[in-house]
Protein backbone atom coordinates (compact mmCIF):
# COMPACT_ATOMS: atom_id res chain seq x y z
CA UNK A 1 0.00 0.00 0.00
CA UNK A 2 1.43 3.41 -0.93
CA UNK A 3 2.05 6.12 1.66
CA UNK A 4 -0.49 8.40 -0.04
CA UNK A 5 -3.14 5.66 -0.03
CA UNK A 6 -2.43 4.90 3.65
CA UNK A 7 -2.61 8.61 4.46
CA UNK A 8 -5.91 9.04 2.63
CA UNK A 9 -7.32 5.89 4.25
CA UNK A 10 -6.21 7.10 7.70
CA UNK A 11 -7.74 10.50 7.07
CA UNK A 12 -11.03 8.94 6.04
CA UNK A 13 -10.90 6.92 9.26
CA UNK A 14 -10.20 10.13 11.19
CA UNK A 15 -13.17 11.81 9.51
CA UNK A 16 -15.38 8.84 10.34
CA UNK A 17 -14.18 8.75 13.94
CA UNK A 18 -14.80 12.47 14.24
CA UNK A 19 -18.34 12.03 12.96
CA UNK A 20 -18.94 9.17 15.40
CA UNK A 21 -17.02 10.46 18.39
CA UNK A 22 -20.25 10.58 20.37
CA UNK A 23 -21.58 7.25 19.10
CA UNK A 24 -19.12 4.42 19.79
CA UNK A 25 -21.58 1.83 18.46
CA UNK A 26 -21.29 3.42 15.02
CA UNK A 27 -17.52 3.77 15.42
CA UNK A 28 -17.29 0.04 16.14
CA UNK A 29 -18.51 -0.61 12.60
CA UNK A 30 -15.10 0.59 11.34
CA UNK A 31 -13.57 -2.76 12.13
CA UNK A 32 -14.56 -6.31 11.26
CA UNK A 33 -13.17 -7.54 14.58
CA UNK A 34 -15.78 -7.15 17.34
CA UNK A 35 -13.14 -7.21 20.08
CA UNK A 36 -11.19 -4.42 18.37
CA UNK A 37 -14.50 -2.60 17.92
CA UNK A 38 -14.96 -2.64 21.69
CA UNK A 39 -11.37 -1.45 22.11
CA UNK A 40 -12.09 1.37 19.65
CA UNK A 41 -15.16 2.38 21.66
CA UNK A 42 -12.94 2.42 24.74
CA UNK A 43 -10.39 4.57 22.90
CA UNK A 44 -13.12 7.05 21.94
CA UNK A 45 -14.38 7.28 25.49
CA UNK A 46 -10.80 7.73 26.73
CA UNK A 47 -10.17 10.51 24.20
CA UNK A 48 -13.33 12.34 25.22
CA UNK A 49 -12.42 12.01 28.90
CA UNK A 50 -8.92 13.24 28.11
CA UNK A 51 -10.30 16.32 26.35
CA UNK A 52 -12.40 17.08 29.41
CA UNK A 53 -9.43 16.59 31.74
CA UNK A 54 -7.28 18.90 29.59
CA UNK A 55 -9.97 21.58 29.72
CA UNK A 56 -10.24 21.19 33.50
CA UNK A 57 -6.46 21.36 33.85
CA UNK A 58 -6.33 24.53 31.77
CA UNK A 59 -8.98 26.17 33.96
CA UNK A 60 -7.19 25.07 37.14
CA UNK A 61 -3.85 26.18 35.66
CA UNK A 62 -2.24 22.83 36.36
CA UNK A 63 -0.36 20.54 33.97
CA UNK A 64 -2.52 18.47 31.68
CA UNK A 65 -2.53 14.70 32.11
CA UNK A 66 -0.75 12.57 29.52
CA UNK A 67 -2.91 11.49 26.60
CA UNK A 68 -4.38 8.00 26.67
CA UNK A 69 -2.53 5.31 24.75
CA UNK A 70 -4.72 3.76 22.08
CA UNK A 71 -5.55 0.10 22.57
CA UNK A 72 -7.48 -0.63 19.37
CA UNK A 73 -5.77 -1.58 16.14
CA UNK A 74 -7.85 1.02 14.28
CA UNK A 75 -6.71 3.86 16.55
CA UNK A 76 -3.07 2.70 16.65
CA UNK A 77 -2.96 2.53 12.84
CA UNK A 78 -4.64 5.91 12.57
CA UNK A 79 -2.20 7.44 15.04
CA UNK A 80 0.79 6.00 13.20
CA UNK A 81 -0.49 7.24 9.82
CA UNK A 82 -1.12 10.71 11.23
CA UNK A 83 2.39 10.83 12.71
CA UNK A 84 3.87 9.93 9.30
CA UNK A 85 1.73 12.56 7.54
CA UNK A 86 2.53 15.27 10.07
CA UNK A 87 6.23 14.41 9.93
CA UNK A 88 6.20 14.72 6.13
CA UNK A 89 4.51 18.11 6.42
CA UNK A 90 6.74 19.45 9.20
CA UNK A 91 9.98 18.47 7.47
CA UNK A 92 8.99 20.70 4.54
CA UNK A 93 8.36 23.75 6.72
CA UNK A 94 11.15 26.19 7.53
CA UNK A 95 12.22 26.53 11.18
CA UNK A 96 10.52 29.93 11.49
CA UNK A 97 7.27 28.47 10.12
CA UNK A 98 7.39 25.63 12.66
CA UNK A 99 7.98 28.24 15.38
CA UNK A 100 4.93 30.19 14.21
CA UNK A 101 2.85 27.00 14.33
CA UNK A 102 4.06 26.28 17.87
CA UNK A 103 2.78 29.73 18.87
CA UNK A 104 -0.67 28.69 17.65
CA UNK A 105 -0.64 25.44 19.65
CA UNK A 106 -2.45 26.80 22.74
CA UNK A 107 -5.33 28.15 20.63
CA UNK A 108 -5.47 24.92 18.62
CA UNK A 109 -5.54 22.91 21.82
CA UNK A 110 -8.51 24.86 23.15
CA UNK A 111 -10.39 24.50 19.88
CA UNK A 112 -9.76 20.74 19.85
CA UNK A 113 -10.81 20.39 23.49
CA UNK A 114 -14.02 22.27 22.76
CA UNK A 115 -14.73 20.00 19.80
CA UNK A 116 -14.88 22.97 17.40
CA UNK A 117 -16.39 21.34 14.28
CA UNK A 118 -14.94 23.90 11.85
CA UNK A 119 -11.44 23.41 13.25
CA UNK A 120 -11.81 19.63 13.26
CA UNK A 121 -12.90 19.76 9.63
CA UNK A 122 -9.81 21.85 8.77
CA UNK A 123 -7.53 19.31 10.47
CA UNK A 124 -9.14 16.40 8.59
CA UNK A 125 -8.88 18.38 5.34
CA UNK A 126 -5.22 19.16 6.03
CA UNK A 127 -4.34 15.55 6.80
CA UNK A 128 -6.02 14.38 3.59
CA UNK A 129 -3.79 16.56 1.43
CA UNK A 130 -0.49 15.45 -0.05
CA UNK A 131 2.27 16.96 2.15
CA UNK A 132 3.34 19.57 -0.43
CA UNK A 133 -0.24 20.86 -0.73
CA UNK A 134 -0.62 20.85 3.05
CA UNK A 135 2.54 22.92 3.41
CA UNK A 136 1.23 25.47 0.88
CA UNK A 137 -2.11 25.56 2.74
CA UNK A 138 -0.37 26.13 6.09
CA UNK A 139 1.87 28.85 4.65
CA UNK A 140 -1.13 30.66 3.20
CA UNK A 141 -2.91 30.66 6.55
CA UNK A 142 0.22 31.70 8.46
CA UNK A 143 0.59 34.63 6.05
CA UNK A 144 -3.09 35.55 6.51
CA UNK A 145 -2.67 35.55 10.29
CA UNK A 146 0.47 37.66 10.05
CA UNK A 147 -1.35 40.20 7.86
CA UNK A 148 -4.07 40.72 10.52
Amino acid sequence: MSDMHESTEATLTLATLTEHAIDPVEAMKLTSDPIDGMRLASDLYAMNAYRAERARSRLARVPAPPPPRPISNVMRQLTAAMEVQLGAILEQLAPDERARLRQLAPEASVRLDLGDPEFTEEIVFLLAMPPAEAVAWIRERLDQRAAK
